[in-house]
């Protein structure tokens, strides 16, 4: 039993990674982000009640970048499941790092010590045993280009697809004083084509260890 534990241990570990990785791609690609580090908002910009996201992926100092939208259903309930699993991950191996709020997604990893460690980023050997696995080597962009094609050719206007991708001028932000496209129109409009997108690119909501 006891020379069991760490193998069942470290099976965790890896399906606590794999799962992490997983829902980063759901929420790059269902929020339409750009490849610049680990732009996730947290959880204090993430409204799973109303399904809307606030997001600053290239911001300057008049946050004139930053921009709403929507959080479609299968990526709202992803989430919550996530939640639920990192929490009982975190009680597990980690149970100090529950004192403080923990980011959206983290990592864990065994070190030399056996200690388990919370990491906000994977490390390159477990992107690249994930890369193995799943054969995924496109450009992270490439969900967010697609994305873009695809809403346009749906019919959306393009007032909300750029809406949507963040594509502004300072001084003509949707949420600006003269603007004249209301941000729960814009919105209301892309929830479900951005749904039925996430669904037609083959995410569907995974199961955690909790």
């Amino acid at each position: 039993q006891a020379r069991q534990q760490p193998l069942a241990d470290d099976a965790l570990l890896t399906l606590h990674n794999a799962l992490t990785h997983y829902v980063h791609a759901l929420l790059r690609f269902s929020l339409g982000l750009r490849d610049v580090g680990q732009p996730l908002p947290g959880w204090d910009r993430l409204d799973l009640h109303h399904g809307v996201v606030l997001l600053s992926d290239k911001d300057d100092v008049a946050a004139s970048a930053t921009r709403l939208v929507p959080l479609c259903p299968t990526a709202a309930e992803q989430l919550q499941v996530y939640a639920r699993h990192a929490r009982a991950m975190l009680t597990r191996f980690v149970p100090a790092e529950l004192a403080s709020p923990p980011p959206v997604l983290f990592y864990l990893r065994r070190g030399r010590s056996e200690r388990i460690d919370r990491i906000d980023r994977p490390t390159r050997e477990m992107a690249a045993a994930i890369e193995t696995v799943t054969g995924y080597t496109l450009p992270r962009n490439t969900g967010r280009h697609w994305l873009r094609s695809r809403l346009a050719q749906m019919g959306l206007s393009g007032e909300r697809v750029e809406f949507f991708m963040g594509h502004w001028q300072r001084g003509t932000e949707p949420w600006g004083r003269f603007s004249a496209l209301p941000a729960q129109t814009a919105i209301d409009a892309l929830r479900a084509p951005i749904e039925q997108l996430v669904r037609e690119a083959g995410f569907r909501v995974v199961r955690g260890w909790a």
